[in-house]
């Protein structure tokens, strides 16, 4: 330390503690300023301890005095030091108590407070990381001939048409002209009795299934579930803290038991069941419905990708087959458009459209205005529907081939059927531990996903794997890497 200048304190030699300051990123007042509160923190400069003087540091420092009271200046904004008007500058007694402890405790996780138990189921069902970079994830669509050029046209009129409307605050319902957009195109493609009204545009389709559990249902409710099913779904019930009652399907589907406890909702996917691949009958769809009726209860028809039927024309949606108005529907655009574009929607009775919104607006309040704005005109000019009909077509295509890649691994149809519709098929592998199976190609680029991470209470084992995506050259190396792990490894549970 060095003599103080009248305060009675010694000022600190800050010289031998502090590291060279560089050019770089990083300016040059922000390194002195961390460098400095690092040492408050660590203990290193003492509660009221005296610092240079801005002039006396640039100069042991060799650099701008500019920079020394910049830095100053940040540290004493945010409580570190403090300034006495003929005493000098000093360390805060406030800061480096406080703050000097909390320090010594951060690296001890055993001390911090952990997830709930809901939030640890919650976290088990969900992947930290993307699939972007792996083959043969189911879900992802095809994204190279997708009309970017005629997208980015959109995006830029709307913008410089009207940049202001575009740039504030919207309805939590949706942009009026994209819910118009998705009435008359859902009436038309899908049979689904609605007006833009009923539409809310949510930020996905997850979005929608949550907005529906926090709304619709109290903790404790009984809700059916497909099993196998739809992961995102069960995590969405699980955060409403409502009881999962699984409910078996076979190949066309979730099998109704009029013998079980009565649920508050019914959710299902009937157009292409998640993950099996089945389409629900007429017959039991219409049992469904007359057992919501008997029940008084919801059911949630979650319609992902029923665009992409391959055999016959798309069924119409079951929400169109309920005049009462108890079948929700929920669909999105990311299997159609690019999953990126987190737009979703929900059609709902009216009475409970005005609950939904004001709920809404506590959540992220709406999608980005402008990417609702260009995905109504996409919709409402025709484009969806010509790129719906050209991605179906390429589909085929790549559903037969990863299919035929298939059957001389598994040996039987039965193990592996030949989807009518959708973006994935189901390889069954009874025997195998599909769980490490899937871990195991996660590493090798394959991003394959394990039927028993579906399942409830089903004993069902085997790959859930993605085609709409992926090229045949693509089809054909994760084929090989799934071929070879088969081969080479036991798999066996």
């Amino acid at each position: 330390m060095t003599a103080g200048n009248g305060s009675g304190v010694p000022m600190l030699d800050l010289q031998g503690m502090l590291p060279a300051l560089t050019d770089g990123d990083v300016p040059r007042f922000r390194q002195l300023y961390q460098a400095i509160r690092q040492r408050i923190l660590d203990g290193q400069l003492p509660a009221d301890s005296r610092l240079p003087s801005s002039r006396h540091l640039a100069s042991q420092l060799q650099i701008s005095r500019n920079t020394v009271m910049q830095a100053y200046e940040q540290l004493l904004a945010e409580g570190y030091i403090r300034g006495a008007t003929g005493a000098g500058t000093f360390v805060n007694s406030l800061a480096s108590d406080s703050l000097q402890q909390s320090s010594t405790v951060q690296d001890s996780k055993a001390t911090l407070p952990g997830l709930s138990q809901r939030g640890q189921r919650l976290s088990q069902l969900g992947r930290s990381g993307g699939n972007s970079q792996l083959i043969l994830a189911p879900g992802i669509p095809e994204l190279d001939t997708f009309p970017w050029t005629e997208w980015r046209r959109l995006l830029n009129q709307d913008i410089r048409r009207a940049p202001r409307r575009l740039a504030n605050y919207g309805q939590p319902q949706g942009y009026l002209p994209l819910r118009q957009a998705l009435a008359d195109y859902l009436r038309e493609s899908r049979g689904v009795r609605c007006d833009a009204a009923q539409v809310v545009v949510t930020s996905g389709a997850q979005q929608g299934i949550e907005l529906v559990a926090r709304l619709c249902l109290e903790p404790g409710d009984r809700v059916w579930v497909e099993d196998p099913g739809y992961i995102g779904a069960r995590g969405g019930f699980i955060a409403a803290d409502v009881q999962l009652q699984p409910m078996a399907v076979d190949d066309e589907g979730l099998i109704p038991d009029a013998q079980a406890a009565a649920p508050r909702l019914i959710y299902l996917t009937p157009s292409h069941q998640y993950p099996t691949g089945g389409t629900l009958p007429l017959a039991r769809r219409l049992a469904l419905i007359d057992l919501a009726r008997q029940w008084n209860c919801w059911i949630l028809e979650d319609d992902y990708d029923s665009e992409y039927r391959y055999e016959g024309r798309p069924l119409a949606a079951m929400q169109g087959l309920d005049p009462s108005g108890r079948v929700l529907y929920i669909g999105t655009l990311a299997k159609v458009m690019f999953p990126s574009l987190r737009l979703g929607y929900l059609v709902l009775p009216e009475h409970l459209v005005d609950s939904f919104c004001r709920y809404r607006s506590l959540v992220d309040y709406h999608a980005p205005l402008h990417t609702q704005a260009a995905a109504a005109r996409f919709i409402a000019s025709g484009n969806l529907l010509g790129h719906i009909r050209k991605m179906r077509q390429l589909y085929a295509g790549r559903r037969d081939y990863l299919w035929q890649r298939l059957l001389p691994l598994v040996g039987s149809e039965q193990r592996c059927r030949l989807p009518e519709a959708g973006m994935h098929l189901c390889q069954r592998l009874p025997e195998a531990d599909d769980s490490a199976l899937s871990q195991y190609l996660m590493t090798q680029g394959v991003g394959c996903r394990a039927l028993s991470a579906h399942c409830l209470q089903s004993p069902a084992r085997g790959l859930v794997m993605g085609y709409a995506g992926y090229r045949e050259d693509e089809i054909d190396r994760g084929v090989s890497i799934v071929q070879q792990a088969l081969e080479q490894r036991p798999w066996q549970r």
